[in-house]
């Protein structure tokens, strides 16, 4: 419990600054477009974005290790969460001279996949950041069969198959375990935790998979699983108009509660700038008074906050409307947290620190639902 208590307040310590930190590097760039080709910013950028994932890592694996790592199912683009996953590694590959490809067999027309999308893209980003980083000349190429398919679901097989460096045959089954990398070598020229490959084993296991790896030293490596994925049963459709409408969040009425004061600059000018009508509270006592004031149509709520924490606010605001869409902006991680929150009355949550797109996408979802 001990443990447990040290890991959420860890985790929420180390964000709240890292928020900042990469909310207003976003926001100067959005606000400076020249800034985006200056090599400090990408360096501030990507340094902060590469200690998120270290603390991600973390928590991950420490949630994993107790087997309370929570996995969401809900139907996504394979097509585009592929495409999101090679994307990042762009301007890397470029650099270094390598290409790099995505050879995607397609599923059948209009078809979506169900499962956990974040922790897919999850385990495939790490896979190609590892081949990127161990590739020095050639190809890094990330591919999907598509297998049986029924009614009901398809069988996938992923693979990331890249010409690096490879692994000698006796240390094939090491690099799998926690906090290990082929030698010290490896460690001191490329860097790296050595929970990502744990990590991903462990994942896919989760998602009903066996991660494997069939490798080489000097002919490259390929990282493959086969995941059996659920169709989406249920097809929503929202007219275009409104989606459309909703893109740019324009008359969006939102109730921003959040007592870190840089958090909520940053907040605020990114829902400002997306059209959006915001009005802030310090605390939940203020955003109480708020809400019974005014109208809003979505509620984006810190959790930990003085005189009245996000979970009171939300307890209140239950009690006269039960439909407003309410986000928990939170930086804490804790066991059962999707249905402690979805108890406390909360319909989904945004981690910090966010990315501009999550938070949109979060609230476009929440809107188009209500």
């Amino acid at each position: 419990a001990t443990k447990a208590r040290f890991m959420s307040n860890m985790s929420h310590e180390l964000r709240t600054p890292l928020n900042a930190i990469i909310g207003t590097t976003h926001l100067l760039i959005q606000d400076n477009v020249p800034l985006q080709e200056s090599e400090h910013f990408r360096v501030l950028k990507d340094s902060s974005e590469h200690m998120l994932q270290l603390v991600n890592a973390v928590l991950d694996f420490s949630k994993l290790d107790e087997g309370k790592l929570e996995f969401i199912h809900e139907s996504f683009d394979l097509g585009s969460t592929l495409q999101q996953a090679v994307d990042p590694f762009a301007m890397v590959v470029q650099q270094k001279g390598i290409r790099l490809l995505l050879e995607a067999d397609p599923l059948p027309e209009g078809k979506k996949v169900v499962g956990d999308e974040m922790r897919l893209k999850q385990v495939l980003l790490n896979l190609l950041s590892n081949a990127v980083k161990f590739t020095e000349s050639g190809s890094v190429t990330l591919k999907t069969r598509v297998g049986e398919i029924s009614e009901s679901g398809v069988e996938i097989y992923f693979a990331v198959v890249d010409t690096g460096i490879g692994i000698p045959v006796e240390k094939l089954k090491v690099i799998f375990e926690s906090f290990t990398q082929a030698d010290a070598e490896t460690t001191r020229k490329y860097g790296g935790s050595g929970l990502g490959l744990s990590i991903c084993r462990e994942l896919v296991k989760k998602m009903g998979g066996d991660l494997q790896v069939a490798s080489a030293p000097d002919t490259g490596s390929v990282f493959h699983f086969t995941l059996r994925l659920p169709f989406e049963q249920r097809v929503m459709i929202v007219p275009k108009e409104k989606l459309m409408g909703l893109q740019k969040l324009d008359g969006v009425r939102v109730l921003l509660v959040e007592d870190n004061a840089v958090n909520m600059k940053i907040a605020r000018r990114f829902l400002h700038s997306w059209g959006a009508r915001v009005d802030t509270a310090e605390n939940g006592r203020v955003g109480w008074d708020l809400f019974r004031e005014h109208s809003y149509d979505l509620l984006l709520v810190d959790l930990e906050m003085p005189l009245m924490d996000g979970k009171e606010l939300l307890t209140q605001v239950r009690k006269v409307n039960k439909d407003i869409p309410a986000i928990a902006f939170t930086a804490a991680v804790y066991d059962n947290m999707y249905e402690d929150l979805q108890n406390h009355g909360f319909n989904g949550y945004l981690h910090k620190p966010f990315r501009p797109d999550e938070m949109h996408r979060n609230i476009l979802r929440h809107l188009i639902k209500k």
